[in-house]
């Protein structure tokens, strides 16, 4: 692709775990391409639509997925305590995982990695 990282998009950032009645619920704030200094928070997408993958891993080596999310509109996702079970057969203390925001350029940025 013409200018490489460049069209890569940023790393999601500052995850933020949730606590729940065994679910994991992790929000996080997007990033953009585009040269911007936000000064009300809000910032631009730089994107056609806004879109994320999640790929849990067993282990925080990050080299064995367990389940890709895909499709994901909002900057936001739930791991449910019924699919850590059908996943590892138990429900997980901690679950490692990287969000991807995805490009219609280039398809997946750079990972936010993460222990949630």
């Amino acid at each position: 692709y013409p200018g490489g990282a460049t069209f890569t998009p940023e790393a999601a950032a500052y995850p933020n775990p949730g606590a729940g009645t065994g679910n994991v619920t992790v929000e996080w704030d997007r990033r953009t391409r585009l040269r911007t200094n936000p000064t009300n928070g809000y910032v631009p997408l730089g994107e056609a639509t806004e879109s994320y993958e999640v790929v849990v891993d067993t282990t925080s080596g990050y080299v064995t997925p367990v389940r890709t999310i895909t499709g994901l509109t909002s900057s936001s996702w739930e791991y449910t305590r019924d699919q850590q079970i059908a996943d590892f057969g138990s429900q997980q203390s901690t679950v490692y995982a990287d969000i991807f925001q995805i490009s219609a350029v280039v398809g997946r940025g750079y990972p936010l990695r993460g222990a949630f």
